[in-house]
C-alpha cells in the first residue's frame, strides 16, 4: 500500500464526513466503490476509528434524535433505516430503547391530527396506511384510531 492511495483514501472521507456523520459501513462501502483495496479501505477506516470520526453507537443515536425531532415516524422506520446504513442489530436495539410505544403513540397521533383537519375529508384508511408506512406498529394505530373515535371530531368513515 503505497502512501499516496492512503492520503486519498482518507481524503475522500474526511469529505464525506464533512457533509454528514457517517457509518463505518457507509464510508467501507464508498470507499469500495471507488476502487480501493480492502486493506486500505481496512486501515482508514481503522484509523478514523482511533481518531474518533466513526462511532457508529453516537451515529444512531444522533440519527434517532434528529429523525424523531424532524420526522413523525416509528421505531420499525428508524430500524430500517439504520440497518440500511449498516448499525450492528444490538446497537439499534440499545438506542430505541427510550423510544418505547407511549412517545410512539403520541408521535402518532400528532400526525394523524395534523392529516385530518375538519373539512378535508380525508378517510381513516388513508391515515392508518401514512401510519404503517411511517414505521408505526398495529398496536399505536389501533390507540390511536380508537382516540380519534372517542374524540368524535372527525369522519373516520
Amino acid at each position: 500500500m503505497t502512501e499516496t492511495v492512503f492520503k486519498q483514501a482518507k481524503d475522500k472521507c474526511y469529505r464525506l464526513l464533512a457533509y454528514r456523520s457517517r457509518t463505518a459501513y457507509e464510508l467501507q462501502t464508498r470507499l469500495a466503490r471507488a476502487g480501493f483495496e480492502e486493506s486500505v479501505i481496512e486501515t482508514v477506516l481503522a484509523q478514523l476509528k482511533e481518531q474518533k470520526f466513526l462511532d457508529d453507537k453516537l451515529f444512531a443515536k444522533d440519527w434517532i434524535k434528529q429523525r424523531l425531532a424532524t420526522k413523525s415516524v416509528g421505531a420499525r422506520y428508524l430500524w430500517a433505516e439504520l440497518l440500511q446504513k449498516g448499525i450492528n442489530r444490538e446497537i439499534i436495539a440499545d438506542e430505541l430503547l427510550g423510544y418505547d410505544e407511549d412517545c410512539e403513540y403520541e408521535a402518532a397521533r400528532r400526525l394523524a391530527y395534523r392529516k385530518m383537519n375538519p373539512g378535508t375529508g380525508i378517510k381513516w384508511c388513508r391515515i392508518a396506511g401514512l401510519l404503517s408506512r411511517r414505521g408505526f406498529s398495529g398496536t399505536v394505530i389501533n390507540k390511536v384510531y380508537r382516540t380519534i373515535v372517542e374524540d368524535g371530531r372527525f369522519d373516520i368513515s
